[in-house]
């Protein structure tokens, strides 16, 4: 762990979650940080969303970051480039292309019948 556990005015380990004490007495070697199971699985999800959340900040960023490159190499390709800058008329009549291509009708996507299930 990180962090120490939290203590109370009289030295009693508290929950490293709720801070909630006294933490029960270990059953091995390795102290107690948590009270209960619930607060073991709240601290788990918690460190696990926030893991995610840097994933995803540090892709984005990457992401960001080859397109900047991208701009300052001075590319001309349409592929380099993100969809930002380009207008609203040009996209949305990507968008509907794409949705009223003929795999669309074959595969029954928009324009399924709702009475036929």
């Amino acid at each position: 762990m990180d962090v120490e556990t939290p203590r109370g005015p009289d030295g009693e380990r508290l929950c490293a979650w709720c801070g909630k004490g006294p933490v029960p007495p270990s059953r091995g070697t390795k102290p107690r940080a948590y009270c209960s199971r619930a607060c073991v699985h709240r601290a788990y999800r918690a460190r696990k969303a926030r893991e995610q959340r840097e994933r995803l900040v540090a892709a984005y960023m990457k992401g960001r970051a080859e397109e900047a490159e991208a701009w300052r190499s001075g590319a001309k390709s349409r592929d380099l480039l993100s969809h930002r800058g380009k207008s609203r008329a040009v996209m949305s009549a990507r968008t509907a292309a794409a949705s009223s291509s003929p795999w669309s009708t074959i595969c029954g996507g928009a324009r399924r019948d709702p009475a036929r299930r």
